[in-house]
């Protein structure tokens, strides 16, 4: 079996909701909600 390593960084909008497969495999389905911020070279400050 291969295995995925991933880092998500958020907030969760509902419950993780684990699924099976007909073939048995495991899915984990889930939201998440996550701002989009960069910081203003001209003046500096997060928009």
């Amino acid at each position: 079996m291969n295995i995925n390593r991933v880092i998500i960084s958020g907030n969760l909008t509902r419950d993780p909701e684990l699924r099976s497969t007909q073939s048995g495999m495991a899915v984990l389905s889930f939201g998440v909600a996550v701002n989009d911020r960069y910081k203003n070279q001209q003046t500096g400050e997060w928009e």
